[in-house]
């Protein structure tokens, strides 16, 4: 039970950090003292001294919530997380306050047992992409930052919503998975979209008879491999899901609940229901290895403003590798300067700022569209971003 943590990754390193059902479990990718961890029914807490201790994180948050309640953080910013109760849920200050950014996304008739969000997911491709799945076989999309939502799941089974999973590459393309338990139905399901929804194609393959309950993707620009856990152990396809193999021998065939790749340590963790976790080295499947790519070196790296469209304030973020004297500023569409919101010495990492709509004077500028432009040590190639103000 409970949230647990290791700080080696040794075996006989783990302590309980928090207590309930433990569920999900996120690590700020930008800062790891800040931790979020979870208990029944979507009770989230936050640590920001590397889980000595919590506070609580639902602020503002209602409606129904799953046993199981998913919480996951956006790809390029650990300042927004999202939520799902019977909606979707989003801050971007660090889980102080939430904004409903969806309608209710079930379909069920009141008293029902069901009507919750039971998976989000957050495209790596193109952020602005948000996928929402529902335990009464709701799969729902917005692609314009949860501004607008379409239920994309009538050819889809009509089953608990396990897992959606954007491609780590294709923005257009996610996996989305099902579990027949409460139909009592083993039979398991698989599907992928790569179109945003508007068609799907059944990749179950030769997949066992058992509920599917978890599913991860590693992509390169040669490779792509699916992994899914089910009731019957984990199982992987190197050829799009037409066939399906067993994980590893050293892996017990047991309920897998949770998969997730580790992009720099190079492997899978397996979390499974009743006999703790596993890794798994990914260069033991073939090819992996050889053929992951030998990641760019960037000395600086823009991203792009969330959200957009916004109003009125927006959130600027980049990285940078080392010292330097960084310059960050903003146009309108002819090229005048609007407003100057970095200029001075950062140290390396990701660093975020706001910009209110205003320009230097502190007058709201107009809606439209406006250019931001980051430039490090005086180089001649910056970077810039477009974003759209809408008053």
């Amino acid at each position: 039970n409970g949230t647990l943590r290791t700080l080696t990754g040794a075996t006989d390193d783990w302590g309980r950090i928090l207590g309930g059902d433990g569920f999900y479990v996120i690590v700020n990718h930008s800062n790891p003292n800040i931790i979020y961890a979870e208990s029944q029914f979507g009770n989230l807490s936050k640590s920001t001294n590397g889980g000595s201790s919590f506070s609580g994180a639902t602020n503002g948050i209602t409606g129904k919530t799953n046993w199981s309640t998913p919480v996951v953080m956006d790809p390029d910013s650990g300042n927004v997380l999202y939520y799902g109760s019977d909606r979707v849920w989003r801050t971007t200050n660090n889980a102080t306050t939430w904004t409903a950014i969806s309608p209710v996304l079930h379909t069920v008739t009141p008293g029902s047992r069901l009507g919750t969000v039971t998976t989000i997911g957050v495209s790596p491709a193109n952020r602005n992409i948000i996928w929402a799945g529902t335990d009464d076989s709701n799969v729902w999309v917005s692609n314009d930052f949860g501004a607008n939502w379409t239920n994309v799941s009538d050819s889809l089974p009509n089953r608990w919503v396990t897992r959606v999973i954007p491609d780590p590459l294709e923005a257009n393309t996610v996996y989305v998975t099902f579990n027949g338990l409460r139909w009592k139905e083993a039979e398991p399901k698989v599907f992928r979209t790569t179109d945003l929804g508007q068609t799907w194609e059944n990749i179950t393959g030769n997949l066992p008879d058992a509920p599917v309950n978890a599913c991860a993707v590693y992509a390169t620009a040669n490779e792509r491999l699916l992994f899914v856990g089910s009731d019957l152990g984990a199982y992987y396809s190197n050829d799009d899901g037409q066939n399906w193999q067993y994980l590893s021998s050293d892996l017990p065939m047991v309920s897998v609940y949770d998969l997730k790749i580790h992009e720099t340590g190079n492997y899978l963790a397996i979390g499974t229901h009743a006999r703790s976790m596993y890794t798994l080295d990914l260069a033991q499947i073939t090819g992996i290895e050889n053929d992951r790519p030998t990641p760019a070196i960037k000395s600086f790296e823009l991203l792009q403003n969330f959200p957009n469209p916004f109003n009125p304030t927006t959130t600027i973020a980049f990285r940078i590798s080392k010292n330097a004297n960084v310059t960050l500023k903003i146009f309108d569409t002819v090229g005048r300067d609007v407003r100057t919101l970095v200029n001075g010495n950062k140290t390396p990492g990701t660093h975020q700022v706001e910009w209110d709509g205003k320009n230097q004077r502190g007058q709201s500028v107009a809606s439209g569209t406006y250019f931001y432009r980051l430039e490090i040590d005086g180089a001649n190639q910056p970077q810039m971003r477009k974003m759209l103000l809408i008053r």
